[in-house]
């Protein structure tokens, strides 16, 4: 998924994929992008705008990442791959892959 430009500042951008609030200028004070400028006022106009941009992507994709899947649908899913991994050799990793799925379904019932 591509990055989407901002044009409130001219600098920054916001990764679709995972609702990332970067600025490049920040980069040299915060290279390791540790610190979140979301509730910084001074970002709060760039902010604006990446939502604005996000919300008329999700409009103009047809996303529907923000209506969360029953259980149900997540579980059926995670067994297909799963099952996919194991039929193809690939079960090295499956204790922690389900270790995984056992906290995205913990955070979900929190409301994560």
């Amino acid at each position: 998924m591509p990055n989407e430009p901002c044009s409130a500042s001219g600098r920054g951008y916001i990764n679709l994929s995972n609702l990332f609030f970067h600025f490049d200028d920040n980069l040299k004070y915060d290279p390791w992008e540790l610190n979140n400028l979301v509730d910084d006022p001074n970002h709060s106009k760039t902010l604006q705008e990446m939502r604005k941009t996000l919300n008329r992507w999700i409009r103009d994709t047809g996303d529907l990442g923000q209506n969360v899947e029953p259980m149900k649908m997540y579980d059926s899913d995670m067994k297909v791959y799963l099952n996919g991994l194991a039929n193809r050799g690939r079960g090295d990793r499956l204790e922690e892959i389900k270790s995984n799925i056992a906290q995205m379904k913990k955070w979900w019932k929190e409301g994560k």
